[in-house]
């Protein structure tokens, strides 16, 4: 329905007063799927891979060769990468990874997982991860840590495969979420703030938050490499625990 007054397209569970308990059913099934989805889909790591290889060479491609956001607006699947691929950074070293990761996405090449940081084991830190890695202005950062992983592992004697640090937001949640409901003798609201009274909604959107992790991602597969990813995050990010265990780790 559509309130005449704000003109908020709206869910209406209420009739003469009562509860449509019917129509709250409906909408947790919804948030169900859509959780169900996030989890199995959304937030599967092979997906999570892609979009932090994306990210990387749409970043670099906007702060170091020159595309502007405008040229991206009417871009498509099958556009986009041409238009990446012609505004390459300036700087050999960076043009060279720039370029490694869009051949590695073409190529289905995906980054592996090398370290994982999941929320229900980094919970204290991750407002002082997101802020440090991944709020606004800090992708040097980001890009510092990840450089002096890669000369950790080549003082090693190793060959340092690209590695990308990524995560999602900080505040994720279920989109659906937001829409507006309206109940027996309250405004209307996002379905959001209706958690005290729909219980069932309140714990979907604590376990889609909870689906929140960071990454590091790295193009091999070799253990002694992962191994030594491990150890050199351990140093540079001593207060984030990471849980994950490769195979033949």
């Amino acid at each position: 329905m559509v309130d005449r007054v704000s003109g908020l397209l709206f869910v209406d569970a209420a009739k003469r007063g009562l509860l449509r308990e019917d129509v709250i059913s409906e909408l947790v099934r919804v948030l169900d799927a859509r959780y169900f989805f996030s989890e199995r889909v959304y937030y599967h790591h092979a997906k999570v891979a892609a979009s932090a290889m994306v990210s990387m060479v749409v970043q670099t491609a906007l702060l170091h060769g020159g595309l502007s956001p405008e040229d991206l607006y009417d871009k498509t699947d099958e556009s986009l990468w041409p238009a990446l691929e012609a505004h390459p950074p300036s700087y050999p070293e960076a043009a060279s990874r720039f370029q490694d990761m869009i051949a590695r996405f073409r190529s289905r090449r995906l980054l592996k997982r090398a370290c994982v940081y999941p929320l229900y084991a980094n919970r204290e830190v991750q407002d002082a991860l997101v802020a440090r890695f991944f709020a606004p202005g800090q992708h040097a950062e980001r890009t510092r840590v990840e450089a002096a992983l890669t000369a950790a592992l080549a003082g090693e004697g190793l060959t340092p495969p690209p590695v990308l640090l990524y995560c999602p937001a900080r505040k994720m949640q279920l989109k659906e979420a937001a829409t507006h409901l309206r109940l027996p003798g309250s405004p209307i609201l996002p379905m959001s703030r209706f958690g005290d009274r729909i219980p069932r909604l309140a714990d979907l959107e604590r376990s889609y938050r909870d689906l929140w992790k960071l990454y590091v991602l790295a193009g091999t597969e070799d253990p002694a490499v992962l191994d030594a990813i491990a150890r050199v995050m351990a140093d540079l990010v001593p207060e984030a625990v990471n849980v994950y265990r490769p195979r033949g780790r």
